[in-house]
């Protein structure tokens, strides 16, 4: 009966929305006449970029909050101070594309343009309240998310900002009432000859003034404004720019995406307003141009080689010889690390580190092999980048790697994408240079925090000969081919396998930067770029190695498999412990209640959305569920080792599938009745935490990885069993 009135519930209510649409329809339709649907498909660039800065909030927190939930999170005042300062300019900006296309309207619709005027008078205020109207929701969601606990600070950096903006605005204004005598004018006069050459007379519409023989009204505005924001931008890319040296200060990665507005509202307003005099599709020329772009120049991103003169990499029979001989128990360790953003790279740190506290040094000597995926690349470039540089860490020098592997490096790929990357896309390929794009700025930022910011494979393979570290692999995928490139120091022998190969067989006599491996590792969607050597040494690109195996379980069996299980003997390996470290829960995938009454039934998709997107969703769904399947059970067939006389102990550390995240600590709830405290700690006491897929973390998503650990250590919960059993197999080992 329930699933019945749900079934009623949910017909009823898309009858509603049904019922709603169609009379809004209707409504707009006798209200608006053509001209006036004409005139606002004219304006849609200025329209959609008003729209999406304003609900800019909404997208991130409700739609797509993995990926741009914590852009809002901001760590001090200063950074909240330039993000209400560029969400006023580019509320300001939209304006004036709107007024400036709206007023030469003419253009396009049969009509005088004077009628216009008046909302291009410089004694108006009404552009300046439409702006602040439009930066609004992201002003307060930005002051509302800021990670500041100093209320007065807080208060500080929001008032600075307002502040900011007021003069600015009053500046502009000013302008604008003495600008007879601005330098812009020649500007103007070079412009309007250019458009008297280009344009024919009949064509001038919207552009040059009949009755004045001037720039049409609004052009010089939109000129100077632009003209003013470009100067910006252009002190910005230098004075923001993310290099592999300490900095006091970057520009948060929501005053990019903001910028990234701008100009796109600008070149594409002025394209819509221009092409649709001919009836020409923008979207479609804009598309053809940046591809034409591509195409003359050649562009692409690319991952840095450096030629190298060393002959010959170590094999890893050698390393592994050399590695077991630290402790000489006959006990070898194998990690996977998974991906996921920044949450698999401070999980995996996370993991290795406690584990190192809970065992000793002797379990990090042990390590023989570490595979990883994606962001567990990036955290065990860092536990590995320390262990290189500090064989036996304290307490302080343990923690340093956690914190790490999650330095937030999601502004630095805010900067490459609204510069480099941005004038890559917008038929410019040429201005940036060949390896300067977000990826590279990626790497610069984790540069910044490691000991050995310039290591590469040649400098850990020396290491890793000596037994100093254990053979690492960065999991990546060949987009051409599909298959598994293995990024390691040390020397696979994979040349012609179909299923995988490794960089020693692609890529002979040259050396590949330690942070530039992990990147390849971890291109996740989007956020990195898909790259190609830049010596044109292969002809094909590198992506996330999850695409292939999000979890390494694939590379690390076959390793066993290939190298390990036929010399056991001659290794003198008496035990294997096999360690997995996922940065996500499976159980909340995998075994989700079918009780369509649970809470877990809201999260079904809509039908419309399946229609539209279910291939993509089951994609993304199906990648994760049916490798974890697979990963256990390839992880029981390696049972199949006991037969060569090698004990096997798989052990699975998993980041739990639900934690305390957000507590309700507040003092009042005391003065009320306890029925309404039972009502609204049943609310607020916890929240589920949601990992983010970026490259940031806040200061409470950080306490809820650590806080994940802790359930490994809690008596009253199933992980601690697993902890138990891998130290007791640990002590008695010998």
């Amino acid at each position: 009966m329930i699933q019945s009135k749900s079934k009623f519930y949910s017909i009823g209510k898309g009858l509603v929305i049904i019922v709603v649409s169609l009379v809004i329809i209707a409504a707009l339709l006798h209200v608006l006449d053509a001209d006036w649907i004409e005139r606002y498909l004219v304006l849609r660039v200025p329209l959609l970029a008003g729209i999406f800065l304003f609900t800019l909030p909404v997208i991130a927190f409700y739609l797509l909050p993995s990926l741009l939930e914590n852009m809002f999170v901001l760590e001090n005042p200063l950074r909240l101070t330039v993000v209400i300062i560029q969400a006023a300019v580019t509320g300001l900006g939209i304006v004036f594309v709107w007024l400036v296309i709206d007023v030469n309207a003419c253009r396009f619709l049969n009509e005088n343009c004077a009628n216009a005027l008046a909302s291009l008078n410089a004694n108006s205020i009404i552009p300046y309240l439409w702006g602040v109207f439009l930066a609004m929701p992201v002003a307060y969601a930005s002051w509302a998310m800021a990670d500041i606990n100093n209320r007065q600070q807080k208060l500080l950096g929001a008032a600075c900002g307002a502040a900011a903006v007021l003069a600015l605005y009053s500046a502009i204004y000013y302008l604008r009432l003495n600008d007879s005598q601005s330098v812009l004018n020649t500007v103007a006069q070079v412009l309007k000859s250019l458009l008297n050459k280009v344009l024919p007379t009949s064509q001038q519409a919207g552009f040059i003034n009949p009755n004045t023989g001037e720039l049409a009204a609004g052009h010089l505005l939109a000129l100077s404004f632009m003209l003013i924001t470009v100067a910006i931008y252009t002190v910005c890319y230098f004075l923001y720019r993310p290099l592999p040296t300490p900095r006091k200060w970057q520009a948060p990665a929501l005053y990019y995406f903001l910028v990234l507005i701008v100009p796109l509202t600008f070149v594409l307003g002025w394209l819509t307003f221009f092409l649709d005099y001919y009836r020409v599709p923008t979207l479609i020329i804009a598309l053809l141009v940046s591809w034409a772009m591509f195409s003359i120049f050649d562009t692409d991103h690319f991952f840095k080689l450096i030629p190298s003169n060393k002959k010959s990499r170590t094999t890893v029979y050698e390393a592994l010889k050399n590695r077991l001989s630290i402790n000489n128990d006959g006990t070898l360790v194998v990690v996977c690390a998974s991906g996921g953003g920044i949450q698999a790279a401070g999980w995996a740190a996370k993991v290795l580190i406690e584990l190192q506290r809970s065992l000793g040094q002797s379990f990090a000597n042990a390590i023989a092999l570490i595979s990883a995926v994606s962001g567990g690349s990036v955290g065990a470039m860092h536990y590995l980048d320390s262990m290189n540089s500090v064989p036996n860490p304290d307490e302080n020098q343990l923690d340093k790697i956690f914190d790490n592997a999650t330095t937030n490096s999601l502004d630095a790929t805010g900067w490459g994408l609204a510069y480099p990357d941005l004038w890559r896309m917008m038929g410019a390929p040429f201005l940036p240079s060949k390896m300067n794009d977000r990826g590279e700025a990626l790497e610069n930022s984790w540069k910044v925090v490691m000991h050995n910011p310039d290591a590469t494979f040649n400098s850990w393979q020396a290491s890793m000969a000596e037994g100093g570290l254990p053979i690492a692999v960065f999991n990546s995928t060949q987009v051409e081919h599909g298959r598994r490139l293995l990024l390691s120091p040390i020397s696979f022998a994979k040349k012609n396998e179909h299923s995988d190969i490794d960089f020693d067989a692609l890529y002979k006599n040259y050396d590949i930067g330690v942070t530039t491996a992990a990147r390849l590792s971890a291109t996740f969607a989007y956020i990195s770029p898909i790259a190609k050597d830049n010596c044109g040494v292969q002809d094909f690109h590198a992506a996330d190695g999850g695409y292939f195996d999000n979890y390494g379980v694939f590379t690390a069996n076959q390793w066993l498999t290939d190298h390990v299980l036929s010399d056991v003997d001659t290794l003198g390996i008496k035990r294997i412990i096999y360690i997995e470290i996922r940065a996500f829960s499976a159980e909340a995938e995998l075994h989700q209640s079918a009780d369509t009454t649970s809470s877990t039934a809201t999260q079904s998709r809509s039908g419309w959305v399946m229609a539209l997107l279910g291939p993509l969703l089951t994609l993304a769904k199906v990648r994760n569920t049916t490798q974890t399947a697979r990963n256990e059970y390839d992880v029981d067939i390696m049972a199949a080792c006991q037969s060569k006389g090698v004990e096997f102990y798989p052990y699975t550390f998993e980041f739990p599938k639900q934690i305390a995240f957000f507590e309700n600590k507040k003092p009042a709830m005391v003065t009320k009745t306890p029925a309404v405290v039972a009502k609204v700690a049943d609310k607020l006491v916890t929240k589920k935490y949601t990992p983010p897929l970026s490259w940031k973390l806040s200061e409470k998503q950080k306490k809820a990885i650590c806080d994940g650990w802790h359930i490994f250590e809690d008596p009253d919960t199933v992980s601690y069993q697993i902890l138990q059993n891998l130290l007791k197999i640990w002590r008695t080992r010998k």
